[in-house]
C-alpha cells in the first residue's frame, strides 16, 4: 500500500554547490489507482508502477513564486519524506490538494528567505496548501526556509 500524500524534500544546490537548506513538495501516490486512472495529472510512474503526482513551486520572472507539476527535481526518487494523514480520506484529501494548485495563480511574491525578507517561496507553498487543505504538515529537522511561513488559504481558492 502506499502511502497517499507525502511531503518529501531534497537539499537546494545553487551552482551545483549544496546550500544546507531543503526544498519541499507534494507527492501524491493514490490507494485506488482505478479511482484516479485516466486522470492526465497522474503521468508519472513509480518503481512499482503506481501513478502520481507531485506539487511544488519555485521563482520565476521578476520575483513570482509559480506552482508547478512534476517538476523534475521532485520527481525525483529517494527524496526524504514524510506522511501526511488524510483523516477525511484519500480522495477528499486528494482532490483538494490539486484543486488548491488549480486555483493558485502563480501571484505570491517570491523570497529565498521569506521569515526575514518577506513574502513566500516553494515551502511556503506547500506547508500553505497543506493548511488550506486542512491537512498538518510534517516537522523535519532541517533548515526548510518558507515552511514555518505559509501562503494563506486565500491564494488556493478561486
Amino acid at each position: 500500500m502506499a502511502d497517499t500524500v507525502k511531503v518529501q524534500v531534497h537539499e537546494v544546490k545553487v551552482a551545483g554547490v549544496k546550500t544546507g537548506d531543503y526544498h519541499a513538495s507534494i507527492r501524491i501516490t493514490p490507494n485506488n489507482q482505478e479511482r484516479w486512472k485516466g486522470d492526465p495529472r497522474f503521468s508519472k510512474r513509480d518503481a512499482q508502477g503506481r501513478a502520481f503526482v507531485t506539487l511544488g513551486a519555485e521563482p520565476s520572472g521578476p520575483g513570482r513564486l509559480v506552482s508547478s507539476l512534476d517538476r523534475p527535481t521532485d520527481v525525483a526518487a529517494n527524496q526524504t519524506s514524510a506522511v501526511v494523514p488524510t483523516p477525511g480520506g484519500e480522495d477528499a484529501a486528494i482532490e483538494s490538494l490539486l484543486q488548491g494548485d488549480a486555483n493558485y495563480k502563480d501571484d505570491a511574491v517570491y523570497t529565498f528567505f521569506p521569515e526575514t525578507q518577506g513574502g513566500y517561496n516553494s515551502n511556503s507553498y506547500v506547508a500553505g496548501i497543506l493548511q488550506a487543505a486542512g491537512l498538518h504538515r510534517p516537522v523535519f529537522p532541517l533548515s526548510m526556509p518558507g515552511y514555518v511561513t505559509p501562503l494563506p488559504a486565500n491564494y488556493f481558492q478561486p
